[in-house]
């Protein structure tokens, strides 16, 4: 079973109609948003919306935990994640899209795992490829059957936001060898990890990294470019779905 979570900029972002809506609660509290259902039988599929229906959870407040654990109880075992991000190596351009292969996790204070000794007893997950590499591949085909601009592999570094990166902290991540950054694939990825879930990211590039563009980001900008680039990511992931 699949499902897609998607990021900020695709609020108008569309699947068709849901036959379903879904909202599981837990002691982990509540998911960002109700998890829409869509198709039937070998087509069925989940889509959430990470930052809330209104896109205005900040990306360090999203409650990925109760977002991974209320897909696995619908029986989600697939999720193919949009996130956004900004380009930081040269062929990182905006406009198009990154399926990534590793992560530099920059984070800080997020509830970041199921095995903390608290909620569940302490438990070290193997991580040393964070994304599933199967799921990862058939993305890649389908983009390029589809004529869809890729880069992959890349590296991506999740920072903490909500603010926007300095110049310094982009050279200092060129260095760690990241190709793209973003704000949301930790602990989301690591999540879904431990709960044996194949996880993929679709990430597309919506702007230079700061200090590579010209002038300041401007949000509205941003916001603008992702909308830009909703059509291609639906077709994509809608033909990985069928699959």
């Amino acid at each position: 079973m699949k499902a897609i979570i998607t990021g900020s900029g695709f609020e108008s972002a569309s699947f068709g109609q849901a036959v379903a809506e879904h909202f599981p609660q837990s002691a982990l509290g509540d998911p960002s948003s109700k998890i829409l259902e869509f198709g039937s039988d070998a087509n069925k599929f989940y889509w959430l919306r990470r930052h809330g229906e209104q896109g205005d959870i900040a990306p360090h407040r999203i409650n990925y935990r109760a977002n991974i654990q209320g897909l696995a109880e619908l029986g989600v075992t697939q999720i193919i994640a949009v996130n956004s991000v900004g380009g930081i190596s040269a062929g990182c351009k905006a406009g198009v899209l990154a399926i990534p292969s590793q992560i530099i996790d920059l984070t800080w204070g997020r509830e970041s795992s199921f095995y903390d000794g608290d909620y569940l007893p302490l438990k070290h997950i193997d991580f040393t490829n964070p994304f599933d590499a199967a799921l990862s591949e058939n993305l890649r085909s389908v983009a390029e059957n589809l004529s869809i601009s890729i880069v992959s592999p890349a590296t991506y570094a999740c920072t903490q936001g909500p603010r926007l990166e300095t110049a310094g902290e982009i050279r200092a991540m060129a260095i760690q060898g990241a190709d793209i950054v973003g704000m949301t694939a930790m602990p989301e990825a690591a999540l879904a990890r431990e709960l044996d879930m194949a996880y993929c990211s679709i990430c597309p590039i919506i702007n230079a990294a700061a200090g590579l563009g010209e002038g300041p980001l401007d949000e509205k900008d941003l916001r603008a470019r992702a909308a830009q680039m909703v059509e291609s990511i639906q077709r994509l992931v809608q033909e990985v779905l069928a699959n």
